[in-house]
């Protein structure tokens, strides 16, 4: 992650992406954001500067979903599909309920995902350049539906007047 005191000489007009980012690896507890396609990172181990003053540590940092990299290649907490992937992984809930296999949904979808893609490049022109999707894979799709089927079965057990959340010891004993 870029840190917030980069005095880089690197023009300021330059997109993020292109600009060569300096990544830290350290422990975080990161969280979903309430803004899409972000993250609420708090690091375990503030930097010096953070906690040097002797003040109060600093507060929980967010971050845009592409500078985060979880340890798992697709955490279940993944609420950042990639925009282009979020308008078609919809019908994987549906092809699933057709008895399709999770490798023929991922062709499935990566058929229509290339098919919007060239769509949208056929409309835009030959003058602007629109960046091919990556790929849709099984473990995107898996992901996709666990979140669908949990937030699903929260708004079920809220409208039943139910607690959501995680059992405790105590509750799964008894």
């Amino acid at each position: 992650m870029k840190p917030p005191s980069d005095n880089s000489t690197e023009p300021a007009g330059q997109p993020e992406q292109e600009q060569a980012l300096p990544w830290e690896w350290r422990p975080a507890i990161v969280q979903p954001s309430e803004k899409k396609q972000h993250y609420t990172v708090d690091w375990c181990f503030k930097t010096f500067e953070a906690t040097s003053s002797g003040g109060p540590k600093r507060q929980p940092e967010e971050h845009e979903s592409k500078t985060v990299m979880l340890t798992p290649r697709v955490p279940k907490m993944a609420e950042s599909f990639d925009p282009a992937h979020e308008a078609i992984l919809d019908q994987a809930k549906t092809l699933r309920t057709l008895g399709k296999t999770d490798w023929e949904i991922e062709a499935t979808l990566n058929a229509s995902l290339k098919d919007s893609w060239n769509a949208k490049k056929q409309t835009a022109g030959e003058k602007s350049k629109i960046d091919r999707p990556p790929r849709i894979t099984v473990d995107i799709i898996r992901t996709y539906l666990y979140r669908a089927e949990t937030l699903e079965a929260q708004t079920n057990a809220a409208a039943a007047g139910l607690k959501t959340g995680r059992l405790t010891n105590n509750a799964a004993s008894a």
